[in-house]
């Protein structure tokens, strides 16, 4: 008993760990800064579209022992692309190269001095950060000891220190809301994480972890995986809600320039962290972010070489997606931070929802028989998904889909997606003539 519960412990640290990444860091803040006295709201609506989803994802994958080709199967040919549109988004497209970025941003830039557009710094520094995550990844056996018992614990102590302090300081909260949709803004900033995304690959990693320890397929293996989902969900609940709260309390003082966007989200972190420790606060930050950025770095390239690695039926080995994954990204990271989530925000509004409805049918596979009530629901959630990101992107003649119910609050998809289901489950379709 006393074994099941320190491997579920270890588990849990390392999942909450590969999640609590770039994105974890700075999205909070900020959005504590913007909702004020309604960040409660905020942060409730970003945990759930976040580490909500997250681990929903973790339960779904454990009836397909973390292998995405099966989740993704009702889809056929077009399920394969997806579960390797999402490899790409979490891996070497944005994920990967966000974290080298936010860590050159956060905790070198700071203390070194170097001037806003320090290109050659940031080159040399990439190369360094994806060196060590390639030495710390390659040995695909180790990635979970590493995480979970070496890097993790570092992270949290930090973490509950800064937290703490701030917690401890006279600060008092916004009692002015700066934004009109501070429940809308949490799932968009939930989303911009990437972590429902993340969990896909994840939960192979952490469910082959728990075989390897010698638990049974199966009931056994099931319940260490719950333990450990529910641990890093309580770790990140009480993270994301005390960064949120520094953000709404501390943050207060630039609002104005989180406002006009002279002050951008590794910015406000950088000057809470000033306000509550000092300048020798920089260098605590600078060990957060490079534990936090550097574990789910680690996570996610050993994810996604898995992934390869499997769904090439182990042609495209293991090793060599682990060196390809670390160039691209390091290439990648040399875009900085704000260009890299400009990019993001509109492809991830755009597949997001695909994933949340792939997620949430999962858990009712046995009961939806029928592969067209997967494809209509999909369809219609893409195209309301493409209907508003280009509404966002200026395209007046798309505003419609700010009418239709739940725009409120950024889920406008979900009645849509709802009727179509049900159109899907109760019309048949169409047989082909003999």
């Amino acid at each position: 008993m006393r074994e099941k519960r320190t491997d579920s412990m270890f588990i849990g640290f390392a999942l909450f760990a590969m999640f609590f990444g770039a994105g974890n860091l700075i999205f909070p803040p900020q959005l504590g800064v913007l909702s004020g006295a309604s960040w409660l709201s905020a942060f409730i609506s970003y945990f759930i579209a976040d580490a909500g989803l997250a681990i929903l994802c973790v339960f779904a994958m454990i009836n397909y022992e973390g292998h995405v080709r099966e989740i993704v199967k009702p889809f056929k040919a077009a399920g394969t692309l997806l579960a390797i549109l999402i490899a790409l988004c979490i891996g070497p497209c944005i994920a990967i190269p966000r974290t080298g970025t936010t860590s050159f941003e956060l905790a070198l830039q700071p203390i070194c001095g170097f001037e806003e557009n320090a290109t050659l710094a940031l080159a040399i520094f990439s190369v360094v950060f994806f060196v060590i995550v390639f030495a710390l990844t390659i040995r695909e056996s180790a990635v979970i000891d590493i995480v979970g018992k070496i890097l993790t614990p570092l992270l949290l102590i930090f973490l509950f220190i800064l937290i703490v302090m701030g917690l401890c300081g006279d600060w008092s909260v916004l009692t002015v809301t700066s934004t009109e949709t501070p429940v809308k803004d949490g799932v968009l900033n939930g989303y911009q994480t990437l972590d429902a995304m993340a969990a896909y690959m994840f939960a192979d990693i952490i469910i082959l972890s728990v075989f390897d320890r010698g638990y049974k397929k199966g009931k056994e293996a099931n319940k260490i995986t719950i333990r450990a989902s529910i641990i890093s969900c309580v770790l990140l609940f009480v993270v994301y809600g005390g960064l949120t709260y520094l953000g709404a309390s501390v943050g207060g003082k630039w609002l104005e320039g989180v406002k006009d966007g002279s002050v951008d989200q590794a910015q406000i972190l950088v000057n809470i962290v000033k306000e509550i420790m000092g300048e020798s606060g920089v260098y605590v930050l600078a060990i957060v972010v490079l534990l936090a950025c550097l574990t789910t770095a680690i996570g996610l390239t050993s994810a996604i070489a898995q992934f390869f690695d499997e769904i090439s039926s182990d042609k495209i080995k293991y090793k060599y997606v682990v060196i390809a994954v670390c160039v691209v990204s390091a290439f990648l990271c040399n875009l900085g931070l704000a260009e890299i989530i400009s990019i993001a925000a509109p492809i991830l509004s755009f597949a997001y929802p695909l994933i949340i409805i792939l997620l949430l049918m999962a858990f009712f596979e046995d009961k939806l028989t029928k592969t067209w009530a997967y494809w209509t629901t999909g369809l219609v959630t893409l195209i309301i998904s493409a209907c508003t990101v280009l509404c966002d992107l200026g395209l007046e003649s798309m505003s419609w889909v700010y009418e239709l119910p739940l725009a409120n609050i950024g889920i406008n998809w979900v009645i849509p997606a709802v009727v179509a289901l049900v159109i899907g489950i109760i019309v048949p379709r169409k047989q082909k003539e003999a």
